[in-house]
């Protein structure tokens, strides 16, 4: 799965823990995004 310009997404933290199962049952998810403040800034600098 690929999300791109996520800290702009309305509902990117929802779908991010929607995704949760797939990456610890051993899927894959690439994420992107330009700067922004929020769910991704927490995500990145691992504040979650």
């Amino acid at each position: 799965m690929y999300l791109t310009e996520l800290a702009f997404w309305e509902w990117a933290e929802e779908t991010f823990a929607s995704l949760l199962p797939t990456i610890q049952g051993g899927g894959k998810v690439t994420v992107d995004s330009s700067a922004g403040p929020g769910f991704f800034d927490r995500l990145i600098h691992g504040e979650l």
